[in-house]
């Protein structure tokens, strides 16, 4: 009788340990959630002079709350291949606001949009894209 109490305990001490080490290699590593953030443009000229400098102006904000400090990045649509090319990036000002001034060298429409790609803290957004035409 000594010696089944023995071997019971054993065999229950052994499963403990083993359902812990099981236990142990399935948990799920603790994620923490990304603050979602929306990106904005504000105003754009719909229709500029052909190598003429002008002004888009946007916002990025998570909960409307302007986000400054955070890089966004100018992308353009060529039509060639249908695809979204990065041109180059900015920062944000402090209130999360944006004024970028740029030129179209080549007559026609320029398909472009705003990337924010996301940090540590907060969730990747891209602006709706924008159609400016040079003439």
């Amino acid at each position: 009788m000594k010696k089944a109490i023995a071997t019971l305990l054993a065999v229950v001490m052994i499963a403990t340990v083993v359902n812990v080490a099981v236990a142990v290699a399935t948990s799920t590593p603790h994620v923490k959630a990304l603050s979602p953030t929306s990106l904005m443009v504000t105003y754009y000229p719909k229709q500029v002079t052909r190598g003429k400098d002008f002004d888009v102006t946007g916002r990025l904000t998570s909960g409307g709350t302007g986000l400054g400090n955070k890089l966004v990045y100018h992308a353009y649509f060529d039509t060639t291949d249908n695809k979204w090319y990065w041109d180059w990036n900015f920062t944000t000002s402090a209130d999360g606001s944006f004024t970028e001034t740029f030129g179209i060298n080549n007559p026609g429409p320029l398909t472009v949009r705003y990337e924010f790609w996301g940090d540590g803290q907060y969730a990747a957004s891209t602006s709706d894209p924008i159609t400016i035409t040079a003439t």
